[in-house]
């Protein structure tokens, strides 16, 4: 019998620096602001396109080689941070999320 890990996957973007660095400062901000909310370390953030939740660790690597190999060809394109928003709402988040501006369509592309 193989003991198999599961891990929580997801395709995602990794942001510029200076974007999660405005970021950070964003979150700091808030911290001040909110009461009861678990940040998550700046680092950490970044764009998800799609999650495929808990998976088998196994296949990670195949993974990302297909990931890799069907974006290799995706052009570049400039998105930038909107409005701010929270789940369920702003008294009582718990999931706050920053919208995005720019060339969406070509986001929307890259995520089918």
């Amino acid at each position: 019998m193989v003991n198999r890990q599961r891990m929580r996957i997801f395709i995602a973007v990794e942001l510029p620096g200076p974007v999660v660095e405005y970021l950070e400062m964003l979150q700091n901000r808030m911290k001040g602001m909110l009461e009861n909310v678990r940040w998550v370390n700046p680092a950490s953030i970044h764009l998800t396109l799609k999650f495929l939740g808990e998976t088998d660790s196994d296949i990670q690597e195949t993974l990302s080689r297909v990931v890799r190999k069907h974006t290799a060809s995706q052009k570049a394109f400039t998105l930038s941070l909107a409005e701010t928003g929270a789940f369920p709402n702003m008294t009582r988040p718990r999931i706050i999320w920053v919208g995005l501006d720019g060339d969406r369509e070509s986001l929307s592309g890259l995520q089918k």
